[in-house]
């Protein structure tokens, strides 16, 4: 019986062909940027970026990935430890408006580091711009908040066409 499902459940794979068949996109970034100084996030400044993204974005706006990105706060005087924001972003929709841009949609957990529990279900949008040098810049709309473009100072960035 197993065996008989393996072979209807690969013959039913090769007729449907793959979610993300035509023009599909691979986002990937292993990156660290800053942001101008005056950048707040729910009245916490932040100055760097870290993130880490691997999303498939069919062409038909259906996407699928994760992003993690920790956001970089200031330096508590009392104790020397930096309040990081820390941001795990489900990915399921998105575009890609031009070559070098990707934007990519879903929800995310946010944790500011104060203590306070996480935020649920928190909207996301990541935008990523590539350069000619595997840099480029990260865009982010965290619920309400709109971060300035972050330009990437080290890693990459990297948006490409999937083969068919």
């Amino acid at each position: 019986m197993k065996t008989t499902l393996s072979i209807l459940f690969a013959i039913m794979l090769s007729l449907a062909g793959s979610a993300y068949a035509q023009s599909d996109t691979s986002a990937t970034t292993a990156a660290d940027g800053s942001y101008p100084a005056g950048t707040l996030l729910n009245g916490l400044p932040i100055t760097g970026i870290d993130i880490g993204t691997g999303v498939l974005l069919g062409a038909d706006g259906v996407a699928e990935g994760h992003v993690a990105i920790a956001l970089f706060g200031p330096v508590n005087p009392l104790t020397g430890a930096q309040q990081n924001v820390i941001v795990e972003a489900l990915i399921t929709g998105g575009s890609r408006p031009a070559a070098n841009v990707a934007t990519l949609t879903g929800t995310a957990t946010v944790d500011m580091g104060n203590g306070a529990p996480p935020l649920a279900a928190v909207p996301i949008v990541v935008t990523i711009t590539t350069d000619a040098t595997g840099k480029g810049t990260v865009g982010l709309v965290i619920g309400g908040t709109t971060l300035p473009a972050a330009p990437i100072t080290d890693g990459s960035l990297t948006i490409a066409d999937l083969p068919e």
